[in-house]
């Protein structure tokens, strides 16, 4: 199948393209500043926020990943947050319904629920239930969630208007196990001993405002996802979103002990939680697209 990916050259990108390619995929890649490192793959130059550039990339394309976004708060300002990410989803979703392309696959966070961003210790958001699934409220305080949940409004307005099949990846924080620096598998080990739990690469930014890690993702399974989303049969003309994250909670405590660490006291049970099982539900992946994660870190780095 030919693949079209945009921001192909980010951390997370270099790992979706890996996983198409050693099944077979053929990979093109948008990419707008930095370049895959690679020649395995065909690169076009340009931009998501320019529509003629999306088209130019995804011309013979049977799917589209869309990774290109700005991916955190802390490196500007959040309406240039939010207009890149939202203005640069509409452009990719338009090019490829102008030129009859009938996947997208988008990439869009657990932050749109609201929970990650806080601009306080004392500014909890209470979930609804636990384990958190698809149909929990989205309701997002920042440029960067909301960006992510006015995206799959669009990916929904899309299916609605073209009957394209849209998916929607709800993926959470995401480290790659090489790195040396503060998102690596050191990092981990650090935040583990010195914490008991993980942490954000970057715990404040200049305003000050408060980041928490519920779920995290090793960024291998999140490839593994991307590629079962345009391979899954079954959801023809359809819109899902689906959370993609590690089968167990970014501590070294068990689940019910790491809720109350975290503020989440009180909050009634879907389904019960056993051991150091996620706070989010990743069933819906595993139901529909196959998706089992692989990783967990605590078992294979800290253990």
């Amino acid at each position: 199948m030919k693949i079209v990916v945009t921001g192909g050259s980010g951390r997370v990108g270099e790992y979706v393209i890996d996983e198409f390619k050693k099944n077979n995929h053929e990979v093109t890649v948008l990419v707008h500043l930095k370049e895959p490192e690679r020649k395995d793959v065909t690169l076009i130059r340009g931009s998501v926020l320019k529509i003629d550039d999306c088209k130019k990339a995804f011309k013979g394309a049977e799917a589209v990943i869309h990774l290109a976004a700005i991916p955190n708060l802390f490196s500007d300002p959040p309406e240039k947050v939010f207009y890149v990410n939202a203005i640069g989803t509409f452009n990719v979703f338009q090019a490829a319904s102008d030129l009859g392309i009938e996947k997208v696959v988008y990439t869009s966070s657990d932050s749109s629920y609201g929970f990650n961003w806080r601009n306080s210790f004392d500014d909890i958001l209470l979930p609804a239930y636990l384990p958190i699934d698809e149909n929990h409220p989205q309701q997002p305080k920042d440029a960067y969630g909301l960006s992510k949940k006015v995206d799959e409004e669009i990916a929904r307005a899309f299916t609605r208007k073209y009957g394209m099949t849209t998916i929607s990846l709800r993926i959470s924080h995401t480290r790659v196990p090489e790195e040396s620096h503060e998102v690596g598998v050191e990092a981990y080990r650090k935040d583990i001993n010195e914490k008991g739990r993980m942490s954000p690469p970057h715990v404040y930014n200049e305003a000050g405002d408060i980041s928490q890690v519920f779920c995290y993702n090793d960024v291998r399974d999140v490839a593994q996802a991307f590629r079962l989303a345009v391979e899954a049969e079954g959801l023809e003309s359809k819109s899902e979103a689906f959370n993609i994250c590690a089968d167990d909670n970014p501590s070294k405590f068990n689940s019910v002990e790491f809720i109350k660490m975290i503020g989440w006291s009180g909050v009634p049970f879907k389904k019960e939680i056993k051991e150091r099982q996620s706070l989010f539900d990743w069933s819906k992946a595993k139901r529909l697209l196959g998706y089992q994660p692989l990783y967990n870190w605590y078992d294979y780095y800290i253990k």
